[in-house]
């Protein structure tokens, strides 16, 4: 079989995105919509507009436009209006646009593709395109591969000179998910750019190293990435991640106090319990309702009913939820009595047994 465009080897669909990936330009719209319809939609997409028009005269834009080129006020061909170079030039600048987004599409889809030759690809695109936006797909892409190449060149693309490259970059480094990259995660913490996006890759790939480095930024001076770690934390969960964060169920900062609050509602640690249950009391009622959220085992249930009964500000709601969602009840909201006499009859049910205590030994008779 003959592919169906000219200048490209191959019919094959593969091969097709990877050509239109590492060429920089794109076959006639129409011949691959109608000879390649395997091709991935998004490319589809991508491809769908794209004018035939870079390189063309402008005596063969007019004649091709036929009835629609009217003359101008100086005699020139126009179009709409515009005087035909002018709606050339415009043309090609969209031509040119269409055919950078369609070569983003194509590299990012490299990543799943089963081509051999992707990594490759992937990487040469990433280290050397003079396109940021692909450079950035081509990042994109690497991060559904594996190996100890990919890693590496993903490390070196964090010192990119575009933080949206730095930026995709981390982020792919999360999702390959190899270990190796903490180091060089954590030392693009320096980037005020891409921070935001090393953090996320942090509590993609977990471990002690990573968990160490969070837990330094939650417990650092106040600054919006306290609450990036306290999420990252919680993607990583474990025993130092839920000190950090039971730790910042008492910061000064009301914001981290409810970042806090709903991740460890995430992670429903039993430590958690009691922590959360006093936040019921806490001056801030963004505190208070995020609590309330959390708030995830029936032994909290007295603790909200009191909270019902005193509560009456912008964390009401947020409390009588969180009733319902444990109880399945839907008692009325201002009837606090009706919850307590209910949580009577059936706490016995809802909450686990007390282990028996120590069986006391029979006396003998000598004794």
């Amino acid at each position: 079989m003959s592919p169906p465009w000219p200048g490209f080897e191959s019919p094959d669909a593969e091969f097709f995105v990877l050509e239109v990936a590492l060429k920089g330009s794109v076959p006639d719209a129409c011949v691959v919509r109608r000879d390649v319809p395997e091709i991935a939609p998004d490319l589809m997409y991508a491809l769908g507009d794209l004018p035939e028009l870079l390189g063309v005269p402008e005596e063969t834009v007019a004649a091709t436009l036929g009835p629609r080129a009217a003359a101008g006020a100086d005699g020139r061909p126009c179009v709409s209006g515009y005087d035909v170079s002018q709606f050339v030039s415009g043309r090609r600048r969209q031509a040119e646009e269409y055919t950078l987004l369609a070569r983003c599409f194509a590299t990012a889809r490299l990543g799943i593709s089963g081509l051999p030759a992707a990594n490759q690809a992937l990487m040469g695109l990433l280290a050397g395109d003079p396109h940021w936006e692909v450079r950035s797909s081509a990042a994109t892409g690497l991060g559904r591969r594996d190996g100890p190449d990919v890693v590496a060149a993903l490390v070196a693309a964090l010192q990119d000179p575009s933080t949206e490259v730095r930026g995709t970059s981390a982020r792919a480094l999360g999702n390959v998910g190899d270990a190796s990259a903490v180091q060089s995660l954590a030392a693009a913490l320096r980037d005020g750019s891409t921070r935001r996006e090393a953090i996320e890759a942090l509590g993609m790939l977990g471990g002690p190293e990573a968990t160490e480095t969070l837990v330094g930024i939650l417990r650092g001076p106040p600054s919006p990435l306290r609450h990036e770690a306290a999420m990252a934390l919680g993607e990583i969960g474990g025993e130092a991640a839920v000190s950090a964060l039971l730790e910042a169920l008492r910061d000064e900062q009301k914001g981290l106090r409810v970042t806090a609050a709903f991740t460890l509602g995430r992670l429903r640690p039993a430590s958690a319990l009691e922590p959360l249950m006093a936040l019921l009391a806490d001056p801030e009622h963004e505190v208070r309702a995020s609590a309330a959220n959390a708030l995830g085992n029936p032994g909290a249930i007295p603790h909200l009913i009191h909270a019902l009964k005193f509560d009456h500000g912008e964390a009401h709601h947020a409390i009588y939820r969180a009733l319902h969602r444990l109880t399945g009840q839907r008692f009325a909201a201002d009837d606090p009595e009706s919850w307590r006499a209910w949580w009577e009859q059936n706490k016995a049910r809802l909450l686990p047994a007390e282990p028996p205590g120590p069986q006391e030994q029979p006396r003998t008779q000598t004794e």
